[in-house]
């Protein structure tokens, strides 16, 4: 289970409160200060963390590589939280990076040509046949 310590410590430290039972561990990692850049970038790397903002160390990693979705960067905390990154009329806000964060630019989604397949194709073909066939009855039916 991954707890933020400080608001463990804080003063609704209740809301946070974790029972622990006999026979649990309280691990507590080395503070790394250091950012890991990883995905769709030209180079994954490992910095020193310096206090910039996001963008910064995915310049030092060489960039975004073509197939990079800018939208859907994230930041993974050294608690092991995902922080996405938000957008409002068109502007990005990116997740703040503290010592210890994992960048990870994910790839954009496998674009649809727009084509239909056979099976869609086959599915299109029938639903008109059928609603062709009804129309005619109906026509028919009303003479």
């Amino acid at each position: 289970i991954s707890i933020d310590l400080q608001a463990l410590m804080g003063r609704n430290s209740k809301k946070y409160n974790i029972t622990l039972k006999d026979g649990d561990a309280i691990y507590l990692p080395e503070r790394r200060n250091t950012v890991m850049v990883m995905g769709e970038v030209n180079n994954r790397l490992t910095v020193n963390f310096t206090g910039s903002g996001l963008r910064s160390y995915v310049r030092d990693a060489g960039g975004m590589a073509k197939n990079a979705d800018k939208k859907r960067v994230f930041v993974i905390e050294p608690s092991g939280k995902a922080r996405a990154t938000k957008q409002f009329l068109g502007f990005r806000k990116y997740p703040k990076v503290v010592p210890g964060s994992v960048v990870v630019v994910p790839p954009k989604p496998p674009r649809t040509d727009g084509s239909l397949d056979p099976a869609r194709l086959a599915a299109v073909s029938s639903l008109l046949g059928t609603t062709a066939t009804i129309l005619i009855v109906i026509s028919t039916l009303t003479r």
